[in-house]
Order: structure tokens, then C-alpha cells, then sequence
């Protein structure tokens, strides 16, 4: 579930949460249709609430906020359709407002305190949404066990809140960057196993539960990405069946189609593997969801590289074969720069890391075309090798293949020499 925070609206000032405390309260959910309730709030899609209409959706009362029931006002609203929480006593709560500031201006740290006061004088729902965002605030930095520990935290106080899906997810990303199989599966299940989990959670868990245990471990191994291809069309078939769901789960539909474009991609099909993704970046839906476009862009990024280097390998003494390679690195490259610097801060960081290192490789393809003349590109590759291995734990192979990669470039640089 990726609830939108008010960061960025709140840092630039476009919302002032001066609502007093009152015994009535006023809670607003956005929908993932782009519906706003309760409708008599009048609340646009896409628009941040004012005082106003926090105080026109007085007595609409979110009770309770589970992820197997939602109810606003008395009426039922389907958890996995929701998207984004607003709470009264939040809203004026200066603690919390403070944290949202602090978020929007990426100091991550300040804002989980501010999280954790306001969690401190707040009650019920708002009172979990206060410690699910100190939550959210922590997974922002490097360290995964102030974040595991405001985990505990939330689920300790309430077992079956809204947010216990994706701090699921966000727990098992941690216990994969340590290699804890077991502990990977463990919390997966939790999410899968629940008793009435929405379909919206349950199936983006069984995503992630192919993309940690298949797609990680993939490699070159033609033979995985079949396996990966296939959990992600069966995953995709089981989305598209829950018809009762569809408004619920087109964006899980569209990461299934990504998932199956770069699971083809691994296996050298690049031809078939421009569909799905361009079906995605197609998509109306994904424009409000930029991590999917990210990840749908980096793929189409590695279906021209892909082509690029197999014509390049036949492209020897053929100067207009060259040409098109060229140019389909050229178009790549725009792919990748997408992700790396218009989606930077939505993409998730797997796939900034992904972007990064393979725009780092198209640098080493034109240096190459180029019978390592144009040190411009290499050296702009030796960047995003760097940028890339940041993102990488040391003691990984991906990273022990970057910095070989790095330093087998520096060492033609030197042979020309590039300065």
C-alpha cells in the first residue's frame, strides 16, 4: 500500500492544519478511483483538504481502520481501495504537522521524533497513522533498525491496523538486504495468512515475495528469469481474476506487467518484451504512480540497451549498423535519466540503483563505438558506476561486479589515455 504523505504540500506551504481540537470528529479518505469521502466535504481529486472542508466532514468518523475493515461514517470502504488518511485530531496536532514538514524536507530523522511525540498525544486512528508515518520516516534511512523497531511498535498497539501490509513489506526488504530467507518468508506470510487481508495488500506481498526470492537471485541465469517470468503471469492472472477487485488492483496489474517485461528482458527477449512495458507507460493509472512508471521506464531502458548491444555485435565494419546502435543508446540512455533524475524521488531504490549502473554501462557502449576515443562518456560512466555502488551493499556480488566493471573501464581510460 503506498498511502500519499503530505510532505511536499506542507513544505511548500499549501496547507495550515489550525483545525481546534473538538469532541466531533472529521476524517477524510481518498480513494484510488481519485474519489474523496465523504463526498459532502468537497474535496476535488488530487487536492489537499482545507479547514474548511475538515470541518464540513464533521461526525463522518473513520471507525475502525483495519486492513480487513474500513468504515467512515458508518459506511463500509474497501482498505485496499484507500490511499490516503486525513484525521482530525492529526490535523491540528502540531507534533504531527512538524513531522510532515521535516519529511518533505527529506530530514528523515526529525521527522520520526516528531512522529513519535505527536503518537504520544494522540489517540485511535490517529494515534496509528502518526506511528505508521514514523515508520515510513525511519525506512528512509540507512540503518533498518530504528524502522524494525517502529514497526513493533505500531502492531504492538494495533495488531490489525491499515498500515500492517506494507510495514510487513518494508520488514521483509530489510530481512532480504541481510540474506535472512526464513525471516523473508516468515513476515511475507504474516501479510498473506492474515484473516481478511485485503486483496490490494495480499496481492502486492505476493509480488514482492517473487521479486525478493526469484528476481534478486536471478542474475544471468536465462533459466531464473523463466521461473520469474512465469510467477509473474501467474500473479497477473490471479490479479486480472479478482474482478470484484479490478479498480482496487490496476496498479498491481501494471507491476505484474513490469515484472514480466524485465523478467524477458533477463532472458535476451527483448522484442517481447517491449509490449508489457509499453502497456504500462500507456497506462492512465501509472501517472499517479511513479514508482511503477520508474520501474517501467528502467525496463524499456534495458530493452533498447538490449538491442542496442546485439546489433553492435554484428555491427563489426558496418558503419550504419553502428549508427543505430548509437542511437538506441542514445534512446536508452533518456529511459534511465528518466528514473535517475525526473522520478528520483518516487523510484523505488532498487530501481535507482538499476538505472544507475545500466546508464553507466551505455556510457561504456558509446566509449566503445567510439574506439575509445569519446572520454566524455567514460568518464560520465565512472559517475554512475559510483552513483550505482552506493546504493549496493559491499559484501554482495552485484557490487563486487560494479567495481570490476568500474576498474576494467578506468584501465582502458588510461590506455588511450582519457584525463
Amino acid at each position: 500500500m503506498r498511502i500519499r504523505l503530505l510532505f511536499a504540500a506542507l513544505a511548500a506551504g499549501l496547507v495550515v492544519p489550525a483545525v481546534a481540537a473538538s469532541p466531533a470528529q472529521a476524517d477524510i479518505l481518498v480513494l484510488r478511483d481519485g474519489r474523496v469521502l465523504p463526498k459532502d466535504a468537497g474535496v476535488e481529486p488530487g487536492q489537499i483538504p482545507n479547514d474548511e472542508q475538515i470541518e464540513a466532514s464533521r461526525g463522518k468518523k473513520l471507525e475502525p481502520l483495519g486492513f480487513d475493515v474500513v468504515k467512515l461514517g458508518g459506511i463500509d470502504v474497501p482498505p485496499g481501495m484507500i490511499l490516503t488518511v486525513y484525521t482530525n485530531d492529526s490535523w491540528s496536532n502540531t507534533e504531527f504537522t512538524s513531522g510532515d514538514r521535516a519529511a518533505a524536507g527529506n530530514l528523515f530523522d526529525q521527522a520520526a521524533e516528531n512522529f513519535r511525540l505527536a503518537a504520544e498525544g494522540l489517540r485511535g486512528n490517529s494515534k496509528q497513522l502518526a506511528l505508521w508515518k514514523r515508520a515510513a520516516a525511519l525506512a528512509e534511512l540507512d540503518d533498518p533498525a530504528p524502522m524494525v523497531a517502529a514497526i513493533d511498535d505500531l502492531l504492538a498497539e494495533f495488531p490489525k491496523s491499515l498500515f500492517l501490509g506494507d510495514v510487513l513489506r518494508r520488514r521483509a526488504r530489510a530481512l532480504a538486504a541481510k540474506g535472512d530467507k526464513a525471516g523473508v518468508t516468515a513476515t511475507l506470510d504474516k501479510v498473506t495468512t492474515a484473516a481478511g487481508m485485503n486483496k490490494h495488500d495480499l496481492h502486492e506481498t505476493e509480488l514482492l515475495r517473487i521479486f525478493i526470492e526469484q528476481v534478486v537471485q536471478a542474475g544471468r541465469n536465462t533459466a531464473a528469469w523463466a521461473a520469474a517470468e512465469a510467477a509473474y503471469r501467474g500473479r497477473l492472472k490471479a490479479i486480472e481474476n479478482d474482478v470484484a477487485a479490478k479498480a482496487e488492483l490496476e496498479d498491481l496489474r501494471l507491476k505484474a506487467l513490469v515484472g514480466i517485461g524485465r523478467s524477458l528482458v533477463g532472458q535476451d527477449k527483448a522484442a517481447d518484451a517491449r509490449g508489457p512495458l509499453e502497456q504500462v507507460v500507456a497506462s492512465p493509472v501509472a501517472l499517479s504512480d511513479k514508482a511503477t512508471l520508474a520501474a517501467a521506464y528502467s525496463g524499456l531502458g534495458d530493452v533498447l540497451f538490449l538491442e542496442a548491444r546485439q546489433l553492435q555485435a554484428k555491427s563489426a565494419g558496418d558503419e550504419a549498423a553502428k549508427k543505430r546502435a548509437g542511437e538506441m543508446l542514445d534512446h536508452a540512455l533518456l529511459h534511465y535519466l528518466r528514473v535517475t533524475e525526473f522520478y528520483y524521488d518516487d523510484a523505488d531504490r532498487g530501481d535507482l540503483t538499476s538505472a544507475r549502473a545500466n546508464a553507466a554501462r551505455v556510457f561504456v557502449s558509446i566509449f566503445t563505438l567510439s574506439n575509445d576515443k569519446d572520454c566524455e562518456a567514460a568518464a560520465k560512466a565512472l559517475n554512475y558506476f559510483q552513483g550505482a555502488s552506493k546504493g549496493i551493499a559491499q559484501n554482495t556480488l552485484e557490487y563486487q561486479q560494479l567495481v570490476k566493471e568500474y576498474r576494467a573501464l578506468k584501465a582502458r581510460m588510461e590506455k588511450v589515455p582519457c584525463k
